[in-house]
């Protein structure tokens, strides 16, 4: 496998013929897999309100922000794959700023969305009413949280004082 970094000429090749793709559609392109960067996806994004199914892999940091103003331009998309592009790659390196603010834009924009999976880094308080939205996605993967992340803080017993 080739890692392509925003300056190679590999990439350079690739952003054209995704491009190219993208405006032979017309419009009308529903699947997209692959390697991007930002400004390639937002193009994507813009140029593909028919999208149904976005499988992306990446191989350098991206904002929350970016990946919100792209899903609110997708409103028919069904199936979202993040990832990064290699398993062997550390766990803990950081490949995507996932917040819950990211998660609650992209349930609450994609009202389709049947299919998501977010491999990464995720930055997420789950509390009663994300969890509420995560349900209705059929098929969810999310990075582990620890069941303390899910705890909500009003469901846990105060400590009694030991004086009384």
């Amino acid at each position: 496998m080739m890692s392509f970094s925003t300056s190679s000429s590999e990439w350079s090749s690739i952003d054209i013929a995704v491009r190219d793709a993208v405006d032979r559609s017309a419009g009308l392109c529903e699947a997209f897999s692959g390697p991007w960067d930002e400004e390639s996806l937002l193009y994507l994004a813009e140029r593909s309100p028919s999208l149904k199914s976005l499988h992306i892999s990446h191989d350098e940091y991206a904002s929350y922000e970016v990946l919100i103003d792209i899903i609110k331009k997708l409103p028919l998309l069904e199936d979202l794959d993040i990832s990064p592009p290699f398993c062997h790659i550390c766990e803990s390196e950081k490949f995507f700023d996932f917040s819950d603010v990211a998660l609650t834009a992209l349930l609450d924009n994609c009202p389709l969305l049947d299919s998501l999976n977010i491999s990464g880094s995720l930055d997420i308080t789950m509390d009663a009413q994300l969890r509420a939205k995560c349900a209705r996605v059929e098929n969810l993967i999310l990075p582990y949280v620890s069941d303390e992340e899910y705890v909500e803080e009003e469901d846990e017993e105060p400590e009694e004082d030991e004086d009384g």
